[in-house]
């Protein structure tokens, strides 16, 4: 792995990691403040064929993930810009995942150009149980 391939990884997760995470109503125990949701927006050099080949591939690996309820693959309107959106049963999952070695091979297996987009926000409550 060459020094500019690691230091993209450790800036991917090290991006992910610093996210503050909205926690005003994590004090009242229920599940439903436990829930994070993370929006992952990225530009990629690769075609979209390639991009929903590579998602559909890694697909069940992410089925595995401890504490990922649910996560949406997704395609924005600027060219070339994808991303997912991580429905997470605690920020602890999440910042557990983003140490595994899963986490740290989505830059490269999408072929992320520049920094992602990163945005996560708490769950309030649950319209459906």
């Amino acid at each position: 792995m060459t020094f500019l391939r690691k230091l993209k990884l450790t800036a991917f997760a090290a991006t992910i990691l610093a996210t503050p995470v909205v926690a005003q109503a994590s004090d009242s125990g229920s599940a439903d403040d436990a829930t994070v949701v993370q929006i992952i927006r990225f530009e990629t050099t690769l075609p979209r064929d390639v991009v929903l080949a590579k998602a559909r591939e890694r697909r069940e690996e992410f089925r595995d993930v401890d504490g990922l309820v649910q996560k949406y693959y997704v395609e924005l309107n600027s060219a070339n810009t994808y991303g997912a959106v991580y429905i997470w049963e605690s920020k602890e999952a999440m910042g557990a995942f983003f140490q595994s070695d899963l986490a740290k091979s989505i830059p490269a297996a999408y072929r992320i150009r520049g920094k992602p987009d990163i945005e996560v926000i708490s769950g309030v409550f649950r319209l459906h149980d």
